[in-house]
């Protein structure tokens, strides 16, 4: 979906942020492609799974960008990928954390930037939520 997003935004006059966690590579390889590089595209590294993570990924981008108008969230994870009865509370937390917790931090600070000006924010889920979950994917 985050490539697809970035595709159809190509030429656009934008300032583009894209998150990763823990694969830059795939990120590297849509950066290094001469569409996303006429466009402002910086990559960001940012663990989501707290406030404090969150936060420090919207203030950079601003930073950056010089503001923000519009945020689409496109997180999801799945900690351990086990029956639900094996979850262990830890690995519970986890994949609430950043399915669920995240998004909501991400988008209340880059409200705080949108106030003035306005501004759109896209949360959207994985396709658990059109195809229903699994018993390996209940958070």
């Amino acid at each position: 979906m985050g490539q697809a997003l970035l595709e159809s935004i190509a030429g656009l006059d934008l300032k583009v942020g894209a998150h990763y966690y823990s694969a830059r590579n795939n990120l590297e390889r849509l950066f290094g492609q001469e569409l996303f590089v006429e466009n402002g595209l910086k990559l960001f590294e940012g663990d989501l799974s707290a406030q404090s993570g969150c936060d420090t990924l919207i203030d950079s981008f601003v930073d950056w960008a010089g503001g923000i108008d519009v945020l689409v969230q496109l997180t999801g994870n799945v900690k351990r990928p086990c029956h639900w009865e094996e979850l262990s509370e830890d690995e519970w937390r986890a994949d609430i954390d950043v399915n669920l917790s995240g998004p909501f931090f991400l988008a209340r600070r880059a409200m705080k930037y949108m106030k003035n000006d306005g501004g759109k924010i896209i949360l959207t889920s994985t396709a658990s939520a059109k195809h229903g979950g699994g018993n390996n994917s209940m958070a």
